[in-house]
């Protein structure tokens, strides 16, 4: 992607895809012309080069680091340990680099022992490193990991605080795609014993489907939603826990005008499920 400068007028942008092979251990580069000079009427340039960053910049949802990413010479065992499950020796190594003054070497650390911290249960100590690292990794991504480690640690309004903060990141950088931030922390909530909070976000889940209105698996898949039985299934106890049988009904039944065929019959065959079994 090419963005063109223009003194004094709008601003220009051009994309190409960039084929790189390789033969002989010589790697050869070819560019095909996708869009060319496709004028941005008002846009600040660097507005938009900053967003663009940031979306690449936001790192993918994983529990542990790649073996292979370039992190510090210092922090390799760290890694080694976390991906081979051995949190309690990840941490040590981890944690006395958390405050250096090298801020790469610092941001890698936090994040460390932020996931080993979570793995074993340390929820309190957790929030600390992803607060740390979200310092210098502003996203949505290290928000949402802050929100629901505060409510495992049994700190619902400062869970609530950082999963706003975290929709607010997604909202220009769209990094995580989808209702991910809503299921993420709603799951949180749930497991925490946070029923009546859980609802809040369990309604905005429902009005995604609603929105969506189809309910086709790979048609979920794409847009990054989980399957509908998976949602009936997580949502029956928030449901349970805050409305009674009636409205809890009801509650279902309103989305039946707003399915498709699959999901009628899918959400029919589920409430006789659920009234047969109790």
């Amino acid at each position: 992607m090419t963005i063109h400068r223009c003194r004094g007028a709008d601003s220009y942008l051009s994309i190409s895809n960039l084929l790189v092979t390789v033969e002989n251990g010589k790697s050869k580069e070819s560019s095909t012309p996708v869009l060319m000079h496709l004028r941005l009427p008002g846009i600040d340039p660097d507005a938009l080069i900053n967003e663009l960053l940031d979306a690449v910049r936001e790192p993918c949802d994983a529990d542990t680091i790649a073996t292979d990413a370039p992190v510090p010479e210092e922090l390799e065992p760290a890694v080694e340990h976390l991906n081979g499950e051995r949190f309690e020796a990840a941490l040590a190594i981890a944690a006395p680099y958390a405050k250096s003054a090298l801020i790469g070497l610092r941001t890698d650390a936090n994040r460390l022992c932020a996931l080993a911290s979570s793995r074993l249960g340390r929820w309190e100590a957790a929030c600390g490193f992803w607060e740390a690292l979200f310092e210098n990794e502003p996203t949505a991504h290290n928000a949402l990991q802050l929100a629901t480690s505060a409510v495992m640690a049994g700190e619902l309004e400062r869970g609530t605080l950082w999963v706003e903060r975290a929709r607010a990141r997604n909202a220009k950088s769209q990094a995580l795609a989808g209702i991910t931030i809503e299921t993420s922390f709603m799951a949180a909530l749930t497991q925490a014993g946070h029923m009546q909070a859980a609802m809040k976000y369990l309604d905005e889940i429902k009005k995604f489907y609603l929105a969506l209105g189809m309910t086709d698996p790979t048609v979920l898949y794409m847009n990054q939603v989980p399957r509908f039985d998976v949602f009936l299934d997580k949502s029956a106890p928030i449901v349970r826990a805050n409305l009674d049988a009636g409205q809890g009904r009801l509650w279902y039944m309103s989305m039946l005008p707003h399915l498709d065929e699959r999901g009628k019959t899918e959400l029919n065959d589920w409430m006789n499920e659920q009234a047969q079994t109790g």
